[in-house]
């Protein structure tokens, strides 16, 4: 890999190079997006559960207040202020409401469908109590609500108090699929910032002795040329854009070593001359000494 890498052209490694760390930071991000598509909308479900289930805690609270203040009204006489009519109160308006007719799940389907009956007699037996109590007749207000009313309540607040149970249960499942669903998008993301950490040492550890490395020995090289020592060579080997300015290096030692080796043969080629020059202007000097004796 190392060599195929060192024989590619150095565009198309920095082109390589930025692609791969783009793509990554593109996955990143979208695996990003999609964690926060995913765990806003399952916040939003449970955000919606845990509205449902303050409803549910406070629509057993009006029913057991009802109950009270009915029971309130038949010890001590004090009038009744709260709705005889099923359908005007909380419950029933709840029971009407858009939300529960809107519920999916089975179970508490079941349950709602099991309020209705008894909730709507403890209210019209409720306003018969009140007529027994404004009778003066408190011995059959008391044995009516005994007898009849607190079961059907009973009945209604078990219901209740089952949906309120269930709902506590969807609560917690929904934020555990939280926890586990943003654990899940934490470790995607914490596996892709790896991938990207070992990317970048691995581009920081083929890139440099592929283009800083034979740079530094053309550097090194060619100042040992400048020096006036034409024999060095840069070692070849590389690809590329780098091969190629190594092969135009060496070339030019080579032009210039075979110029100064040249020109060193001349010189000693013209010392040569010159020394036979002087031996023959020596010769000629001593001949005519002796014509002249």
């Amino acid at each position: 890999m190392g060599e195929k890498f060192r024989n590619v052209k150095i565009r198309t490694k920095f082109l390589s190079a930025f692609l791969l760390l783009s793509f990554i930071g593109l996955v990143l991000g979208i695996t990003g997006l999609l964690a926060i598509n995913t765990l806003t909308r399952m916040l939003g479900d449970l955000n919606k559960l845990q509205r449902d289930s303050a409803t549910v805690e406070e629509v057993l609270k009006f029913q057991y207040k009802w109950g009270q203040d009915l029971t309130e009204t038949i010890l001590s006489g004090s009038p009744f202020t709260g709705s005889l009519d099923p359908r005007n109160c909380l419950v029933g308006k709840w029971l009407e409401s858009d939300s529960v007719r809107s519920i999916t799940n089975e179970k508490i389907k079941s349950l709602l469908n099991k309020i209705p009956e008894p909730h709507d007699y403890v209210h019209y037996e409720g306003e018969r109590i009140i007529r027994f109590l404004n009778a003066g007749d408190a011995d059959s207000a008391k044995d009516h609500f005994i007898k009849g009313i607190l079961p059907r309540q009973h009945d209604v607040i078990s219901n209740l108090d089952q949906i309120k149970e269930q709902y506590n249960e969807m609560v917690d499942l929904k934020t555990d699929e939280i926890i586990s669903t943003g654990t899940f998008w934490a470790g995607l993301i914490i596996a892709f910032v790896i991938v990207a950490l070992i990317a970048g040492i691995l581009l920081s550890v083929l890139m440099p002795p592929t283009i800083i490395k034979p740079i530094t020995i053309i550097s090194d090289i060619m100042g040992k040329a400048a020096a006036g020592d034409f024999s060095v060579r840069v070692p070849t080997g590389f690809g590329a854009e780098v091969g190629q300015l190594i092969d135009a290096c060496n070339t030019l030692n080579s032009y210039n070593d075979a110029n100064v080796q040249d020109f060193v043969k001349l010189v000693l080629t013209i010392r040569e001359s010159s020394q036979g020059l002087l031996a023959i202007s020596s010769q000629m000097a001593e001949n005519s000494v002796k014509v002249n004796e």
